[in-house]
């Protein structure tokens, strides 16, 4: 989905590519890697897929037609089950920032039901109390030079440097590509402590 900001607020333009041009838009990266043809993107479009031929089951006289349809089902379902495991770790990490921006972050950590998500949910704020001094901005507009966005969250780390952090979930892939559990896939996400080693290098840029 295609985003585009305010020109001189920052703010999401609410509407299509059309509206953003009545006020000289400007396109968020995500926006323009989709244009230029993310090479990321593809690989994971490609990978779902080929994890579904591979792991859905062809029934007897399923015909090739039948078979495709029933995998590009399954590998869409599972693409938007990650979509989703991702937006609710990501929202529930930015409350967690903005509580630890007004100082009462541990407060919110120690009470919060994280739910499913509880385990990566405590591994990434065990190395955040380890590794990060304090929050300094939340979901912050920036404007750049032709484009613009939304800063995750900008912090200050524990070495004095200021880094932007953006947290991300990952399916665990247990000896193959799809482990599976009483018949069903078993996906969940990473735990934010696998992604230590990039967040500590967009520390040190």
């Amino acid at each position: 989905m295609s985003h585009y900001y305010h020109p001189k607020s920052g703010e999401l333009i609410d509407g299509n590519l059309r509206d953003a041009r009545k006020v000289n838009g400007l396109p968020s990266p995500t926006t323009v890697l989709h244009i230029l043809g993310s090479p990321g993107l593809k690989w994971y479009f490609r990978r779902q897929m080929w994890e579904a031929t591979t792991t859905a089951p062809r029934p007897a006289g399923m015909t090739d037609d039948e078979y495709w349809e029933k995998c590009q089902k399954d590998a869409d379902e599972h693409g938007q089950a990650a979509r989703d495991r991702g937006g609710d770790f990501h929202t529930l990490c930015q409350q967690f920032h903005e509580r630890c921006a007004k100082g009462d972050g541990a407060a919110f950590a120690n009470s919060v039901d994280p739910g499913a998500l509880r385990p990566q949910f405590v591994a990434y704020t065990d190395w955040y109390f380890q590794n990060v001094r304090k929050s300094i901005l939340v979901e912050q507009s920036v404007i750049g030079q032709g484009y613009a966005g939304r800063v995750d969250h900008v912090a200050e780390m524990m070495t004095g440097r200021i880094a932007c952090l953006d947290v991300k979930t990952r399916r665990r892939r247990r000896g193959s590509s799809r482990s599976t559990r009483n018949g069903r896939s078993s996906s969940e996400p990473t735990p934010a402590r696998s992604n230590r080693s990039r967040m500590n290098s967009s520390a040190s840029r």
